[in-house]
């Protein structure tokens, strides 16, 4: 009620700590002459419960403009920085499962978004995003496949992946648009140029206008497997 609050001070509600906090800001505020905006973790004196609050304090004048008091407006950021603080944490786990992965994970972000669908020239939108999608971020799995390092990786072009074959590159870039996400074996090569092949899956990323804006990958390298079904067939067409 009005009545319990009114000629009432910081002491009567907090903790003595709290409202030397409280008191501490009042004055920064005032010496500052303007509103002061900070986050405070009040602990209230009748149960010990915490809650935190973003305040502004704004000091306030009178028509002579002398000093009558400071307006406080709080806001309860409780549930927010629980939120953050969950957020924070399934990052920290999403991001120790890109860089702990012994399969290659990596992003691959356009320059500007592309539109892919029936109004779009294809073939323009290809030539563009061969020029303009590049590798933003990687892990050591993947840079272990490719026998590269970090710094000659990031920044890779999809025309510096596939320079053994654009064409080849071309047409499966396209059908991977088409179909949103792909899971497919590709010829690809090293950085040292030999070749290599991967088993990869991949999943397109969309903004809020249904445009492409890159892509995820998680891929592994399969060359020894290659090597033995090509082996195999062999051995199969000598015989037969």
């Amino acid at each position: 009620k009005e009545e319990d609050i009114l000629w009432r001070t910081d002491y009567d509600f907090f903790t003595k700590e709290v409202a030397d906090f409280f008191g501490k800001h009042d004055r920064i505020a005032i010496d500052a002459g303007k509103p002061s905006t900070n986050e405070e973790l009040i602990k209230y004196a009748e149960d010990g419960h915490e809650d935190l609050f973003e305040t502004i304090k704004t000091p306030m004048f009178d028509k002579n403009n002398s000093l009558i008091g400071v307006l406080g407006i709080a806001r309860d950021i409780s549930g927010r920085k629980k939120v953050d603080e969950e957020l924070r944490i399934s990052e920290e786990k999403l991001e120790l499962i890109f860089s702990q992965s012994l399969d290659g994970f990596f992003f691959m972000m356009i320059d500007e978004p592309v539109i892919w669908d029936e109004t779009a020239n294809k073939d323009k939108v290809i030539d563009y995003v061969f020029s303009h999608q590049r590798i933003t971020k990687i892990n050591d799995a993947m840079l272990l496949q490719y026998a590269a390092k970090r710094e000659q990786f990031l920044g890779n072009t999809p025309n510096d992946l596939f320079a053994h074959d654009i064409d080849y590159g071309k047409k499966v870039w396209k059908e991977f648009f088409d179909k949103g996400q792909l899971h497919i074996d590709t010829n690809e090569r090293k950085m040292d140029g030999s070749q290599m092949w991967i088993e990869g899956d991949y999943i397109c990323i969309y903004d809020s206008k249904k445009r492409i804006t890159g892509h995820f990958g998680i891929q592994r390298e399969i060359t020894e497997r290659k090597r033995m079904e090509e082996t195999l067939i062999q051995s199969e067409n000598r015989y037969s």
